[in-house]
């Protein structure tokens, strides 16, 4: 599946999803970081950019679940966090 197909598949589970809590077993956390997070590796290892020095990231929230869960590519000699530096989200 492409990522945009992806995308969208993780956003009608996790709205479909009546919970407040983070699940590792749900159907949305499977697709976000199993699916779309190595479907984006993927697409990066395909293209001259030198993928050892991006990492691939995503957040759902930590114990309660966020209404802006995220995946973002971090620049390593930048930052590997959401929380300093600058990155593509």
């Amino acid at each position: 599946m492409e990522l945009l197909g992806l995308f969208r598949k993780f956003s009608r589970e996790f709205l479909s999803e009546n919970t407040n809590t983070v699940s590792k077993s749900s159907e949305s956390y499977h697709t976000l970081f199993g699916d779309c997070v190595d479907r984006v590796r993927d697409i990066l290892n395909k293209t001259n950019v030198d993928s050892d020095k991006l990492a691939v990231r995503a957040a759902v929230g930590k114990g309660n679940r966020t209404s802006y869960p995220w995946l973002a590519i971090f620049d390593k000699r930048v930052t590997d966090t959401a929380q300093k530096g600058y990155y593509v989200v």
